[in-house]
């Protein structure tokens, strides 16, 4: 492994001792923010000064009592200036062009309206309030969507035409459900649907669709990174928001965060807390053939999950000086889902007959905590640093499963015959940690070069045991078919040089990152272990150029899927009488190949965006289905061949009467499959659409009115979805200048979010008809004080430059 890195830290020791050559930071840029309508000042405005090249944060400041800001030390170089208060929408002041020649930059009056501000030569345009279409990634601003207020992440990302949530959680980015789930650019210690789920919308400033990372991100996750940043106040204040939320069919929900500044000391904390039921009901059908004879299977599930979280989490960031800076935070958090199903079930086959209830209890009690540590060195401000950064999580993950089945009579009433009853219990654990060290060297305002090296190391236990109700001795047997323990280990050691520059009117990143796999899989039951060690290497090219108003982007980067542990397990790791899910310890990683050609342009007053993207994928894994003599249906991971997706998501953003905002969005992609499912070789194409259109009424500064809908059908290797709609409807009224405010919201109107979904194997064709819970109506209060929010930081999150 060291013999691979030793080119990359080569050229991190190159970069550390380079030369530079950049002007002194003296320059200065000053204004005042104002009211459009009553001309009067703004104070505690938040103002933050961005890189043209890259977005790079460069400086901030907020507004003093008579609305005026001074941004000082400034080298020079091409800028922008974002201006954003609350109630007002936010705004950029673009080409800010400091020279030799010009040593301030007196903006006047900058205004603060919902419409165009001509300010001299400099135009100050308004932002796109719901999201952001970057050339690099799309930025989602919650604080906009009133639908999802007082829901969590997922609720979020459900809004996107570009994500699909299957009935089961299981959540897609571009029809791929492998991710990776960052906060504030840090590792989360929960992933997926898990990790969305937990996070509370209402602490949550914006969502980053990050599709086509460059080499600065770690290479796993094949659609990409979803990174969320959270609210954090960096004024000089004491601030915080606290939200209730209250909705039908037993869901409440609380959440509270505070921020206080003074001279470069930055505290934070939060707690959010969640008890909720959702209802959901499935409707599954399944026709098997065993030696020239059909078994009919019907199973009526109605399901019960209740999830009961809370997590705390607090931060401290101290500016030592102008060189040295570091920062503490930490979370700490449990969640209880539990989960009961009912399920009726028939197996109907020749002269035989059989009715059964199924009473299934599923409890997961969760607890996890993350820390992380950050320093930052400056070795000369504004030229070259490092930064330090190391994170640490532990997850604690036992659940227990209890499952009844008693034979039933036509109407599916109970029997006292006991068939079959099972206790699955799993106790999990993991172990993760991250050491990365960065270091960054600004030759000029346009070229800059970076290099890191990282470890992220991995280790994971698990203890399952299955046993089984013998009636003769009226108590529970241990199932040696089931139970297993096993240990795996999973870590990677990666290091990355990347530079940046500009030439000929273009913008570019070139990258260049290496990982050294080692993967680790004892499976103490069988006695057997399982190693597999690999060094890959990830190039990235990110190309942007700006001409007139039109923006152009084109990206590649090499991406892979590494399979998880339940995965890589051969033992089942989920098992009841009709469904067995087990994983495969020989399964290889999935290496992409993905590429954007991206593009955006304000017609007028229309904002319209192209995002066209494919990914070539090797080795793909997916679960498989099949039926086994006695009608169980099992599910099992294989890497089945290679896919091609290739698509495109269309944007668009404008307004009609001034008072309607209308932001519609498509997403189109194909799909082929060539490979082997179950022994049978199959070449397949198909193709997905989903569509989504958000409709914002502002029927005056105090009150708005949202209505969404996303139209949506799926298909894969072996299920197709019939079209389904989801439909949302909110409300918001802001009180005593915004400090407080009553939202109330209306999800999953008129039923269109039931969904038909038909499956086929080689000896089974199978329907399933899921119905979510609806309508769920709820209303939710709350109270901002002292001008809460976020105010723009330099995270981890700056990726492509965009030539803006």
């Amino acid at each position: 492994m060291i013999k691979y890195l030793t080119i990359l830290v080569a050229l991190l020791s190159v970069g550390a001792n380079a030369q530079h050559s950049v002007p002194p930071a003296d320059k200065i840029i000053k204004g005042v923010i104002i009211d459009s309508s009553s001309t009067s000042v703004l104070p505690y405005a938040n103002i933050t000064l961005h890189n043209n090249i890259d977005s790079a944060f460069i400086t901030g400041a907020s507004s003093g009592v008579n609305g005026e800001f001074v941004l000082n030390n400034i080298s020079d170089g091409d800028y922008y200036l974002k201006i954003s208060f609350v109630g007002y929408n936010t705004k950029f002041v673009p080409d800010i062009r400091l020279t030799k020649d010009k040593q301030q930059y007196n903006l006047g009056s900058i205004s603060l309206s919902k419409t165009p501000y001509e300010l001299s030569e400099t135009q100050v345009v308004g932002e796109k309030v719901s999201e952001e279409l970057h050339l690099d990634k799309k930025v989602i601003n919650v604080a906009q969507n009133l639908n999802v207020q007082g829901g969590t992440a997922l609720d979020v990302l459900q809004n996107q035409p570009s994500v699909r949530v299957d009935p089961d959680g299981t959540v897609y980015l571009r029809g791929s459900s492998n991710f990776n789930v960052l906060v504030n650019g840090k590792p989360y210690p929960l992933q997926g649907s898990d990790a969305l789920k937990q996070i509370s919308a209402n602490s949550i400033e914006n969502i980053e669709l990050i599709t086509n990372p460059s080499s600065r991100y770690d290479a796993e996750g094949s659609a990409g990174i979803i990174n969320i940043n959270l609210k954090v106040q960096k004024e000089y204040s004491l601030s915080g928001i606290l939200n209730l939320n209250s909705g039908t069919g037993d869901k409440y929900n609380a959440d509270f965060s505070v921020n206080y500044n003074v001279n470069g000391l930055n505290l934070t904390s939060g707690f959010d807390y969640r008890d909720n039921i959702f209802m959901n009901e499935q409707n599954i059908r399944r026709t098997s053939i065993f030696d020239n004879q059909s078994i009919f299977n019907s199973t009526i599930v109605n399901i019960r999950n209740k999830r009961k979280q809370y997590s705390f989490r607090g931060g401290a960031d101290y500016t030592i000086d102008t060189q040295n800076s570091l920062g503490l935070n930490f979370s700490i958090g449990a969640v209880d889902v539990y989960n009961s199903l009912y399920s009726k079930v028939s197996n109907l086959q020749l002269n035989n007959s059989n009715y059964s209830s199924i009473k299934n209890r599923m409890d997961v009690p969760v607890k996890f905590v993350n820390s992380s540590f950050t320093y930052q060195y400056k070795i000369n401000p504004d030229v070259n640093d490092l930064n330090l950064e190391l994170t640490h999580s532990y997850v604690d993950v036992p659940n227990e499963q209890l499952t009844f089945e008693n034979r039933a009579d036509e109407n599916y009433n109970p029997m006292d015959e006991l068939l079959n009853s099972v206790i699955f219990s799993n106790n999990s654990k993991r172990n993760e940690g991250r050491a990365k060290l960065n270091y960054k060297q600004k030759f000029s305002e346009s070229t800059t070069f970076e290099s890191g090296l990282q470890s992220n190391l991995n280790y994971r236990k698990f203890d399952l045991v299955n046993k089984i109700f013998d009636e003769d001795l009226q108590e529970y047997m241990l199932d040696s078919k089931l139970t297993n323990s096993f240990k795996l280990r999973n870590n990677v050691y990666s290091g990355f040089v990347s530079f940046n520059s500009e030439v000929a009117g273009f913008s570019y990143m070139l990258g260049l990152r290496g990982e050294y796999m080692d993967r680790f899989l004892d499976q103490q039951t069988l006695e057997e272990s399982y190693k597999y060690q690999k060094m890959d290497y990830f190039p990235s090219v990110n190309i942007s150029r700006k001409i007139d108003d039109h923006q152009i982007q084109l990206s590649y980067s090499r991406r892979i899927n590494r399979p998880n542990e339940n995965l890589l397990n051969p033992f089942p790791f989920y098992s009841d009488p009709n469904i067995t899910i087990a994983g495969n310890p020989k399964l290889k990683p999935e290496y992409i190949d993905a590429f954007e050609l991206n593009y955006q342009k304000m017609y007028g007053s229309i904002f319209v965006s192209a995002q066209t993207y494919y990914r070539k994928s090797k080795d793909s894994f997916t679960q498989t289905f099949s039926v086994d003599t006695i009608g169980r249906l099992n599910i099992i991971f294989n890497n089945y061949g290679n896919s091609d997706v290739y698509g495109a998501e269309l944007s668009s953003s404008f307004s009609l009467f001034e008072i309607i905002k209308l932001d519609p969005s498509v997403n189109l992609f194909q799909t082929h499959l060539d490979g082997l499912v179950n022994g049978i070789s199959i070449q397949k194409d198909f193709f997905n659409w989903s569509a989504r259109l958000n409709t914002t009424v502002s029927f005056s500064a105090d009150t708005r009115f949202q209505l969404s809908g996303n139209y949506m059908k799926f298909i894969d290797a072996q299920s197709e979805s019939d079209p389904f709609m989801m439909i949302s409807a909110s409300i918001k009224q802001d009180f005593f200048e915004k400090t407080m405010s009553l939202t109330l919201q209306a999800r999953n109107l008129f039923k269109a979010s039931d969904m038909k979904i038909n499956t086929n194997g080689s000896n089974f064709d199978a329907s399933a008809m899921i119905r979510p819970e609806s309508p769920v109506f709820s209303i939710m209060f709350s109270y901002n004080f002292n001008n809460f929010k976020r105010s723009s930081k330099q995270t981890d999150n700056i990726d492509v430059p965009t030539g803006l």
